[in-house]
């Protein structure tokens, strides 16, 4: 079973919290429910039972990893670790998992790449790790890819079934709480943020909420009210020096707690209080 690898000291930070509440936010999980389990228990033990205390998902619990289906469900039932509400945001994969079950062609979706006007939005899901995910709900993947758009949907949705369904449609784009604004993958620096974050759920392209990296990832956020909680990209990527727990404190207006699951073994987690944070690992 996973444990708990690293908690930082607190840190000074202006959340915008009041003192009877507190945050608790978990970046990429990529299936490694287990990791995602032993987090949610260090969150329900760390919490204050006198406070309000919120759970966010930054996203990406799906893919890659060994139980992303279970990692669905018990995100969906986190409430049940003692939180008094949580919310899951779409990440990328997410996204293409959601757009996997429309049975809709690419071309039908709000905004998309041009260059994959005629690529089905499953195949991109089966680059980006969708294997085990449908290995998991019974599913052959290599048969699946040869099908209809229509009978993949269709194979999908009775495999997943209505409740998990239910769930992903429920997946929000940004959550604000104080000046802490939960997103994904990040925000483009092109447009203005109310702008971006209105750009709906079914668009798959590079500078969308769920997927952008580039000028998000190495500019200052810079909204001097807001401070951007986000996941998406292991910072580690871009750091020869090997996994560091300081990779994920506050920096240039943001905080990244993709923790590198698949790469690294580890999940990285954070407790917001009023004008302070933490940083939680759980590590294999």
């Amino acid at each position: 079973m996973p444990v708990l690898h690293f908690t930082s000291e607190w840190f000074p930070l202006p959340t915008g919290l009041e003192d009877g509440m507190e945050i608790f936010a978990v970046g990429d999980v990529h299936g490694y429910c287990s990791h995602l389990q032993t987090m949610l228990e260090v969150f329900s033990e760390a919490r204050d039972s006198q406070k309000q205390s919120i759970l966010v998902s930054l996203g990406d619990l799906i893919d890659r990893g060994p139980e992303s289906i279970r990692a669905l469900d018990l995100m969906r039932k986190s409430k049940d670790f003692g939180f008094t509400e949580t919310h899951t945001l779409m990440g990328n994969h997410e996204q293409l998992m959601r757009l996997s079950l429309t049975g809709k062609k690419m071309t039908e979706f709000t905004r998309y790449i041009p260059a994959n006007a005629h690529t089905p939005a499953h195949e991109i899901w089966s680059w980006n790790g969708a294997g085990k995910t449908l290995r998991e709900l019974g599913l052959n993947p290599e048969d699946m890819l040869y099908g209809s758009i229509k009978d993949f949907a269709y194979a999908l949705n009775e495999g997943l079934g209505p409740e998990r369904v239910a769930f992903l449609e429920s997946l929000l784009s940004h959550k604000r709480i104080g000046s802490l604004l939960f997103v994904h993958a990040g925000i483009d620096p092109n447009r203005s943020i109310e702008e971006a974050l209105a750009e709906p759920w079914d668009c798959l392209y590079d500078n969308h909420w769920s997927w952008i990296r580039g000028e998000f990832l190495f500019s200052p956020f810079k909204r001097s009210d807001l401070i951007a909680v986000h996941g998406h990209t292991y910072p580690g990527r871009y750091n020869s020096t090997g996994f560091e727990a300081s990779l994920f404190k506050f920096h240039e207006g943001k905080i990244n707690l993709d923790g590198g699951s698949y790469n690294t073994g580890k999940i990285a987690g954070a407790q917001f209080a009023k004008e302070k944070y933490r940083i939680f690992i759980v590590s294999e």
